[in-house]
């Protein structure tokens, strides 16, 4: 605060230096804009020497007009009170917390979401407002789980879901369970995690959220892709698959099929593997996913060795049984 004192106090002492600047500028223009005029009158038969002073006298008047707009920027305004909404006031400090969040994890800067998060919570807290408490603390939760805070990200999913609950905000409800289930995915506690991603499965069809319920489909069918169980992974990845295609939604198609493939790889489906493979790299190509394209080639490389040397076995065995 004292800083913060020093530094105004500093900025005042510089507009007053600024404003006797201009000041001491301005006396000697008014002098040469009277005797300009003077001037006009004696050359009043000379066009070409009236036409030279027009051009002083606009550029006189060009510098003067600055002067006046400098002098009026360096003086401090009186204060105009005014009524002010708080509540509206404190509301738009809010969503513009919220949507600062946004641009953060959009562009993976979690640590930056976090910030954000603690403070939107921070203020929602102060004002009471249930809704933005949950909301805040759901995205300090998630924040904390990409962060590896797994600890912090669940007590701050649960304390979301419980004031979803009261605020009777379903859909952060819905969200946040799901959420939770990935932390505790990501803490290798999968039955847990299965049961919290399939209780938000249950909400998003009952809020009509397809884009969640097939999220959290693909969410299932990691965990059991984790626990080693691909043949589950796989109908769980084929429920989502329908819900992308219904919703037209490229990308999540696209990651759905790259997840499949590895599952249908995983327990010896080479064929699936590489149909699911293919059809994630067009998409890849056509979104403009790098990432998901790298992981596509990277995926029909050993599928399609594996396959081939199968094959190759396969044959093996025709010939030798053959001979015998």
């Amino acid at each position: 605060v004292q800083a913060e004192l020093v530094k105004t106090e500093k900025l005042v002492s510089l507009g007053r230096m600024a404003s006797g600047v201009a000041h001491e500028i301005r006396n000697p223009l008014n002098t040469m804009n009277v005797t300009l005029g003077l001037l006009k009158r004696k050359v009043a038969g000379h066009p070409d020497i009236l036409e030279l002073s027009e051009m002083i006298s606009e550029e006189i008047a060009r510098v003067d007009h600055f002067l006046s707009d400098f002098l009026s920027y360096s003086k401090q305004p009186p204060p105009k009170p005014t009524l002010t909404n708080v509540n509206e006031m404190v509301d738009d400090i809010l969503e513009a917390y919220y949507l600062k969040g946004v641009v953060f994890f959009s562009t993976s800067r979690y640590d930056s979401f976090l910030t954000t998060g603690k403070k939107g919570l921070h203020e929602a807290e102060i004002r009471r407002d249930l809704r933005y408490r949950c909301i805040f603390s759901g995205n300090v939760g998630i924040a904390h789980n990409y962060l590896g805070h797994y600890p912090e990200a669940i007590k701050y999913t649960r304390k979301a879901i419980r004031l979803a609950k009261r605020s009777g905000e379903i859909q952060e409800e819905v969200r946040s369970t799901g959420n939770l289930g990935l932390s505790y995915r990501d803490t290798q506690q999968y039955a847990k995690s299965i049961a919290f991603i399939e209780k938000a499965v249950k909400g998003a069809i009952l809020i009509k959220d397809r884009h969640r319920e097939g999220l959290f489909y693909r969410n299932i069918g990691s965990v059991y892709q984790m626990m080693g169980e691909y043949t589950k992974a796989v109908d769980y990845f084929n429920k989502a698959l329908p819900v992308a295609r219904a919703l037209n939604d490229n990308y999540t198609e696209c990651l759905t099929l790259l997840s499949l493939g590895f599952a249908c790889w995983s327990y010896g489906n080479y064929a699936e593997a590489l149909v699911s493979y293919n059809n994630s790299l067009k998409l890849a190509r056509l979104t403009g996913n790098t990432w998901a394209e790298g992981r596509c080639y990277s995926g029909i490389g050993p599928v399609s060795y594996t396959h081939l040397r199968a094959h190759e076995t396969v044959l093996d065995l025709v010939c030798r049984l053959l001979l015998e």
